[in-house]
C-alpha cells in the first residue's frame, strides 16, 4: 500500500470514530434518556443509530475518493476529498439543514423506539403502580408522624377502600418517603442529581396535595358532622352511603344537596391530583430501577430491597414451537412415504430434506414472535398503530434465514458447496413460504383489546384458517415459480426426478398453516380487558347509585 492510500485510510477510520462519538452523544441527549430504557436495549438502538450514520459517511467517503480518481482535475486538497471534513460535515452541518434535520429527527426517534425508550420505563411503571409498597412498621410510623405534624391525621387506612382520599394520600407519602430514602443512599446519587428538577416538581407538588388535603379533609369533615346531626346515625361509611342514597338524592334532604356537590368535586379534584402525582412517583422510581439494573431478574431484586415486592414478568415459553417442529417433520415424513421422496435417491438427502424444513418454519415463527416479546417497536404502541415496518423486516428476515438455513442443510447432503449453493439457488421460490409465515405470525401475535364479537376459541380458528390460506396460497405461488429457477442450475447438478403432486404440496402447506395458526398465535398474544379508547356503557337508571361523599374517620 502506497503512503497516499495509508494516509487514506488513517483519516477514514478517525472520521469514522469522530462520526460514531458525536452520533452517540446527540442520541443520548441528556443524560437521564439512559434511565427510560435497559442497558441492553440501549445498546442496541444507539448500535443501530452508529452503524447507520457510519454507513452515510462511507457513502459520502468512497463516492469522495472515487470523484478524485474520475476527475483528475479537482485538486488534492479539495475539503470534499478528505474524511475528516466529510465526517465534520455529516455529523456538524448536515443535521442542521431544514429538511435533512427532519429526517435525523424521525431516525432517532425510530431508534428510540427500538431500543424501547421510554416504553420500558412505562412498563415497569405499570408493574410497580400495581402493587403497594411493604415498609416496615417503623417507617410507617415515621410517615404518620411526619404528616401529623403538618396537620393531617392518616391514621390506619390500610383497611379503607383504596379510592379514598386517605388512602390515595398515604400511598403518594410513602412513595415521596421511598423516593427521599434513596436520595440519600450514595449509590443513586448520579440519577438524583441528573434528575434534580424532576424530584424538586415532586416535592412541590407532594406540599400542594399536603394543603390542599388538609382543606378537603376540614370540609368534608364538617358535611359528615352535618349529615350525623341531621339523620342521627352513627359515624362510619356504610351510614352515609345509605343516607346519600335514601335521603339526598331522594329529595327528602335538599338542605344537604349543595354542600355534597361541593365536597363531592373537591374530592374529585384532589384524587385526580394524587392519581397524577402518584404516576409520575411511580414513573421516576421505573427509571432509577432501569438505570442501575440490567436484567429483569436484577431489577426485581433492587425493587424488593426498597420494599417493592413485584413478581417477574412471565413470558410464554416456546414448547409450542417444538410442537410445531413435530408436526411439519411428520406431515413431510409421510408425504415422503406417500408420493415419493422429491426427487432425492439417498438416505441423506432424504433425512437432510425431512429437518431442514420444519427448521425453516421455527426459524420464520422465532423471527415474528422473539422481537414481539422483547421490544417495543415490534408491538402495536398505545395509539393502537401497527407496526407496518417490523412486519416487513420480519418477512425479510426469516427469508435470509432460511436460506442459510437451506444452504447449510445442503452442503450437508451433497457434501458439495457448489452443488448446496445451486440447490439453494434453484429451489429459493420456497423461501415464500418462510417470508408468508413470518409476515403473518407477526401480524397474529400483536397484543389487542379482547373482542365482544368473537370469543377466544373463535379466535384461535379465524387464525387457523388465515394461516392455511395464506400458506395455501404461496405454495401455489412456488409451485408456479419452480420452473423458472431452472436457469441457475449448474451443469454438474443432478436433474431430481418427479417429486409429490402439486395437489399434494399444497394440501400439506395448507395443513401446516392451520397447525400453526391455531396453536401458536394465542399463546404468544396478550390481550388488555378492554381498549382505552371505549367509552363505559350508561347503568340503566333503575339500576344507578349515586356517588358517595367521601368519609373521613
Amino acid at each position: 500500500m502506497s503512503e497516499p492510500n495509508t494516509q487514506w485510510l488513517l483519516q477514514f477510520v478517525l472520521g469514522g470514530l469522530f462520526v460514531a462519538f458525536v452520533t452517540v452523544a446527540r442520541f443520548q441527549g441528556p443524560a437521564a434518556d439512559r434511565s427510560y430504557t435497559t442497558f441492553f436495549r440501549f445498546c442496541v438502538a444507539t448500535g443501530y443509530l452508529v452503524c447507520a450514520y457510519l454507513g452515510v459517511y462511507y457513502a459520502l467517503a468512497t463516492s469522495a475518493a472515487w470523484l478524485m480518481r474520475a476527475l483528475p482535475g479537482i485538486p488534492r486538497e479539495y475539503f470534499l476529498a478528505s474524511p475528516p471534513w466529510l465526517a465534520l460535515l455529516l455529523a456538524g452541518v448536515l443535521p442542521l439543514v431544514p429538511l435533512l434535520s427532519e429526517l435525523d429527527h424521525r431516525f432517532r426517534a425510530h431508534a428510540r423506539s427500538i431500543g424501547g425508550i421510554p416504553s420500558e420505563a412505562i412498563r415497569l411503571r405499570d408493574v410497580i403502580r400495581q402493587v403497594r409498597c411493604v415498609l416496615p412498621e417503623s417507617v410507617s410510623r415515621e410517615i404518620h408522624y411526619s404528616v401529623l405534624r403538618r396537620g393531617l391525621d392518616l391514621g390506619d387506612m390500610r383497611s379503607v377502600p383504596d379510592n379514598t382520599i386517605h388512602a390515595m394520600f398515604t400511598h403518594a407519602s410513602e412513595l415521596k418517603h421511598l423516593l427521599d430514602r434513596c436520595q440519600r443512599q450514595r449509590r443513586f446519587e448520579r440519577f438524583f442529581s441528573d434528575n434534580a428538577r424532576e424530584l424538586h416538581d415532586l416535592s412541590t407538588r407532594y406540599d400542594i396535595l399536603m394543603f390542599k388535603s388538609t382543606r378537603t379533609v376540614d370540609a368534608i369533615g364538617g358535611l359528615n358532622d352535618l349529615v350525623d346531626r341531621t339523620s342521627g346515625k352513627i359515624d362510619n361509611w356504610e351510614s352515609l352511603g345509605a343516607l346519600v342514597e335514601t335521603e339526598v338524592y331522594a329529595g327528602k334532604s335538599g338542605v344537604l344537596d349543595p354542600a355534597i356537590s361541593t365536597s363531592r368535586m373537591l374530592a374529585n379534584n384532589l384524587r385526580e391530583d394524587m392519581r397524577l402525582f402518584i404516576d409520575d412517583a411511580v414513573l421516576l422510581i421505573a427509571r432509577m430501577v432501569l438505570q442501575y439494573r440490567w436484567t429483569e431478574r436484577g431489577r426485581i431484586a433492587l425493587m424488593r430491597q426498597l420494599g417493592i415486592i413485584a413478581q417477574p414478568r412471565e413470558l410464554p415459553r416456546y414448547g409450542s414451537l417444538v410442537a410445531v417442529f413435530a408436526m411439519v417433520l411428520a406431515a413431510m415424513f409421510f408425504g415422503t412415504m406417500l408420493f415419493g421422496a422429491a426427487g432425492y435417491k439417498t438416505a441423506r438427502q432424504i433425512a437432510g430434506t425431512l429437518f431442514m424444513v420444519p427448521t425453516m418454519f421455527i426459524v420464520a415463527l422465532f423471527c415474528a414472535i422473539y422481537p414481539k416479546q422483547y421490544f417495543s417497536f415490534a408491538n402495536i404502541n398505545v395509539y393502537g398503530k401497527p407496526p407496518y415496518l417490523f412486519y416487513v423486516v420480519a418477512s425479510l428476515a426469516a427469508a435470509a434465514l432460511a436460506f442459510l438455513v437451506g444452504l447449510t442443510f445442503r452442503a450437508f447432503i451433497y457434501q458439495d458447496g457448489a452443488i448446496a449453493l445451486n440447490e439453494a439457488l434453484r429451489r429459493s421460490p420456497w423461501l415464500l413460504m418462510s417470508m408468508t409465515t413470518a409476515g403473518f405470525m407477526a401480524i397474529m401475535v400483536q397484543d389487542r383489546p379482547i373482542s365482544k364479537r368473537i370469543s377466544a376459541q373463535g379466535q384461535r380458528w379465524k387464525d387457523a384458517f388465515t394461516l392455511s390460506v395464506a400458506l395455501g396460497l404461496a405454495s401455489s405461488v412456488v409451485q408456479w415459480l419452480l420452473p423458472y429457477t431452472k436457469q441457475w442450475l449448474l451443469p454438474y447438478a443432478q436433474e431430481p426426478a418427479a417429486g409429490a403432486p402439486v395437489i399434494w404440496a399444497i394440501f400439506i402447506s395448507a395443513l401446516i398453516g392451520g397447525f400453526i395458526g391455531y396453536f401458536v398465535p394465542h399463546r404468544f398474544r396478550s390481550h388488555e380487558a378492554r381498549d382505552l379508547m371505549d367509552r363505559p356503557e350508561a347503568a340503566p337508571v333503575s339500576q344507578a347509585r349515586a356517588p358517595e361523599v367521601e368519609r373521613v374517620t
